[in-house]
């Protein structure tokens, strides 16, 4: 979700998968994308119990921070998206979200 969402707020940097992505959408494009994640992501409440909010705010949180810090890193430094800032976003938000629902499992 955080990378459709990037895809879709971000401009891309030259030709190539970012620019296939970014030019054609618009931030419309990601109200679908947001309409099926958090739904996907309430789903493990039963498997959490009474902690599940706070984890899944945490993890999406975190995810969403990484794409938000990643599109300001790649306008700044390369002048908007590409492919591998997409990759990197995934997978860094993939980490980042994990990590914090960890974080927020021992703590809360």
């Amino acid at each position: 979700a955080a990378t459709a969402t990037l895809a879709c707020v971000a401009d891309a940097a030259h030709e190539g998968l970012g620019s296939a992505l970014a030019d054609r959408s618009v931030l419309s494009d990601a109200l679908p994308v947001l309409a099926v994640t958090t739904p996907a992501a309430l789903l493990a409440w039963p498997a959490i119990g009474d902690r599940a909010g706070v984890l899944v705010a945490a993890a999406l949180t975190a995810a969403f921070g990484v794409a938000a810090a990643l599109h300001r890193w790649s306008a700044r430094r390369l002048g908007g998206i590409s492919g591998d800032v997409l990759g990197a976003t995934t997978e860094l938000a993939r980490v980042a979200a994990l990590h914090a629902g960890v974080i927020a499992w021992t703590r809360f």
